[in-house]
């Protein structure tokens, strides 16, 4: 084997506990009892608590004991995928709490990055320090999901306080809010010193006084209303509420809803008996006319639109045993998307699978061995190649610089079963003449060993574009026919996937991709 290398993006709002106990619904219980120990940074101890589970250990710092990122259930991937909640398996020794767990998938906001990972099911705990234990507390609790409240989120870190005459009730004056952004937050923290807690800006969140001219019988009273802008919510709007589903939802009634918003609130609960309408008078709203745009889209739906699935699933294919079917995706940081390509049931069941542009290097995946990889690296995205039990004889692979951004990436590899395959990524700088002739350059030298060839990759051509239409016939003239179908590769309506073969009793069809904006495509070989 060679390999010659030439160098050249809730959900995701922080859950908050303010408490001395809190119970999970998963069953996972924080008794918060204090071991405390001496190997703590400066200014900061770390405390030990008992779970049902297991052994936590926190940080103190600041008057709050923090407890961070402890597993309420197991991750709900693989076997568990789209499965109810298990609970979470018990653990020995002490296990270290003192930062996040994973962020639920969400796409990058003012809420924090982007975020892909299914594995995200974490609590976070914070509470006074000092409180004895069994003291009756409000417990406050922040549960991810989106649209609860206006505004931002973040982490309580501190809270300043005074004390008017000694032994009285201390008075909160300010509460310093870790916010995922320094934009968050810079109005309120302007003329006051900056504040840094562990190398995180903090933000002051003061009281704030409203006043508020109301009547009492003829006399006009001016009432100040004195509090800190900091919400707990008890109740979402119908609006906010669309995009998540819950066990039990009531719903007040009170008044008319039109038949979009009484749809979307009472379409919240997952099953009827979880539904709850609350008011002194149900008032239907009126039903659509028959000429009303919903109306005459869903008369459609039921009578022209067709759906069909052009692929079946790779498990079904006659001749299975007799067949190899090989799987190809653009993939970028394939890592973060090893338990999404297992789960996806044709991907699953492929006997290769070729990935480009992975940012990554020995990523595994249950159920198969890594058959030929191109390392990313500076100057190189990275290509890899699995297999379920097809080995190889021959492997190259090597990156082409055409500029310190433009790179042309491959690995050739030739199969025991007697097929070779050229796999490609052409970073988008490389011109399309330079990445059209590389490619008909390496099938060209390929093609002397009359070994049956397969070409496959992201070129960054256009399939309908004037170098695209040279690209085929330069491919034609090596004896490669194209197999893929005239249809998007991404999500842009793109076609930048190609997939030539020297033999005839090969095809290939795409599909929807949940997690890139590049879609997988399936090839099956007779």
């Amino acid at each position: 084997m060679t390999h010659t290398s030439r160098r050249h993006a809730p959900m995701a709002v922080v859950q908050r506990v303010l408490a001395a106990m809190v119970t999970v619904a998963t069953g996972l219980a924080l008794v918060l009892v204090s071991t405390g120990t001496a190997s703590a940074a400066p200014g900061r101890s770390s405390l030990v608590v008992h779970t049902d589970k297991g052994k936590v250990r926190g940080v103190r710092s600041e008057g709050v004991d923090s407890f961070l990122g402890i597993r309420y259930a197991a991750a709900p991937t693989g076997a568990l995928r789209w499965e109810p909640p298990r609970p979470a398996a018990p653990w020995a020794g002490v296990q270290i709490a003192d930062r996040f767990g994973n962020r639920c998938p969400a796409a990058a906001s003012t809420n924090g990055p982007r975020s892909e990972t299914e594995d995200c099911l974490f609590v976070n705990v914070q509470r006074p320090t000092g409180v004895d234990r069994g003291a009756r507390r409000p417990v406050y609790v922040f549960i991810h999901g989106g649209g609860l409240v206006n505004g931002s989120s973040g982490l309580l870190r501190q809270i300043d306080s005074y004390q008017v005459t000694e032994g009285s009730e201390r008075i909160v004056q300010r509460a310093w809010v870790e916010f995922d952004y320094e934009s968050i937050g810079q109005k309120a923290r302007s003329g006051l010193q900056k504040r840094y807690l562990n190398g995180a800006l903090l933000t002051p969140i003061t009281r704030v006084e409203r006043e508020i001219p109301t009547k009492t019988g003829s006399t006009l009273v001016r009432v100040t209303r004195c509090q800190f802008p900091l919400v707990v919510c008890e109740a979402i709007t119908i609006h906010k509420s669309q995009g998540q589903s819950y066990d039990q939802v009531v719903v007040d009634v009170n008044g008319t809803l039109d038949l979009q918003l009484l749809y979307t609130a009472c379409s919240r609960a997952r099953t009827a008996e979880g539904l709850f309408l609350i008011g002194t008078e149900l008032k239907f709203p009126q039903p659509r006319s028959d000429n009303h745009p919903v109306s005459v889209e869903l008369d459609r739906l039921e009578k022209d639109a067709k759906w069909s699935i052009p692929l079946p699933l790779v498990s079904s294919i006659p001749d299975r045993a007799k067949t190899m079917v090989i799987g190809y995706q653009n993939l970028p940081y394939l890592k973060k998307h090893s338990a999404s390509i297992v789960s996806d049931h044709n991907l699953a069941n492929c006997d290769l699978l070729c990935f480009v542009e992975t940012h990554a290097q020995s990523v595994h995946l249950d159920g198969f061995v890594i058959l030929a990889e191109l390392p990313a690296a500076t100057g190189c995205h990275g290509i890899v190649i699995y297999s379920r039990s097809i080995s190889a004889n021959k492997v190259h692979s090597e990156v082409l610089s055409f500029g310190e951004t433009a790179h042309f990436e491959f690995i050739a590899i030739e199969l025991s079963i007697g097929v070779q395959l050229l796999i490609v990524y052409s970073s988008p700088k490389v011109t399309s003449s330079d990445a059209i002739k590389s490619t008909a350059d390496l099938t060209k030298l390929l093609n002397l060993t009359k070994i049956p060839l397969l070409v496959l990759g992201d070129f960054n051509v256009k399939l309908h574009s004037s170098a695209g239409a040279t690209f085929e016939k330069q491919m034609q003239d090596h004896q490669m026919k194209r197999i893929t179908q005239d249809e998007p590769t991404t999500d842009y309506r793109t076609t930048i996937y190609w997939v030539f073969a020297s033999f005839p009793s090969a095809n290939a069809v795409t599909y929807e991709s949940f997690v890139s904006d590049h879609k997988p495509v399936i090839i099956v070989i007779k």
